[in-house]
C-alpha cells in the first residue's frame, strides 16, 4: 500500500491476497506464512510498480476494526467463562508470546500452561461422561495411552488438555509430573481465574 505521511495504515492498496488461518495453525506458523506472502508480493509490485500504481485502490471504510494491543491481561483464564474451544484458540493466537494462566486454588499459586491440546484430539476420552460433576477448572489427570497423558480442566463447555504446566516459578513440569505432586484423592482439584 501507499504510505501516508503521519499516518498508519490507511494508504490506497496496489496489490492484496487472501489467506485461510489453518484450524490448528498457530501465530508464529501463521505469521511465517504471510511474512512470506508479503514478500513475494511486494516484489511483485516494485517489478511492476507503475502498473500497480495506476491501479491503486483506496481502502473502503466499511468494515474497519481496530485490534487491540496485546497485553497480559488476554493470558489470565476464567473457565466459568471460555470453553475449551476458545481456550485452546486463545493458546493458538498468543501462546507464544504470554503463557495462558490459572490459579491453582489448593495452594493459591499461579500456574502458566505450555501446550495445549486440540479439543478433536480428546474427544474419544469422553471426559464428560467419566467426569459428569465436574466444575469449570476442575482438573483430572489423563493417562489415555503412549504418549498421551494431559491435564484435563472443565471449562463453560468442554475440556481443555494440556501437556505441560509451569507451577508458581518452576520449571515446566510435564503433566504426570504435576499431577503426582498435587492431584491427591479427596483433595480439591480446581483452577480458578488468576488476578
Amino acid at each position: 500500500m501507499k504510505i501516508k505521511p503521519k499516518k498508519f495504515d490507511i494508504g490506497d492498496i496496489f496489490c492484496c491476497d487472501t489467506v485461510m488461518i489453518g484450524k490448528h495453525e498457530t501465530r508464529p506458523q501463521l505469521t511465517h506464512r504471510i511474512a512470506v506472502l508479503g514478500g513475494d508480493l511486494l516484489v511483485k509490485v516494485l517489478e511492476a510498480y507503475d502498473d500497480y500504481e495506476g491501479r491503486a485502490l483506496p481502502q473502503d471504510n466499511v468494515g474497519v476494526s481496530y485490534a487491540p494491543a496485546v497485553n497480559k491481561s488476554y493470558a489470565f483464564l476464567d473457565f466459568n467463562k471460555q470453553s475449551g474451544d476458545e481456550i485452546y484458540n486463545l493458546w493458538r493466537g498468543i501462546g507464544d508470546i504470554i503463557k495462558l494462566r490459572a490459579r491453582w486454588k489448593p495452594t493459591n499459586t499461579t500456574t502458566r500452561f505450555a501446550m495445549c491440546i486440540p479439543p478433536e484430539a480428546i474427544q474419544d476420552l469422553n471426559l464428560d461422561s467419566k467426569y459428569p460433576n465436574t466444575p469449570p477448572g476442575g482438573v483430572v489427570f489423563v493417562k489415555a495411552g503412549k504418549g498421551r497423558s494431559y491435564l484435563c480442566i472443565s471449562c463453560r463447555s468442554g475440556w481443555v488438555a494440556l501437556t505441560g504446566i509451569y507451577y508458581g516459578g518452576r520449571k515446566k513440569m510435564e503433566a504426570r509430573d504435576f499431577a503426582n505432586g498435587f492431584i491427591h484423592p479427596g483433595a480439591e482439584h480446581l483452577f480458578i481465574k488468576d488476578s
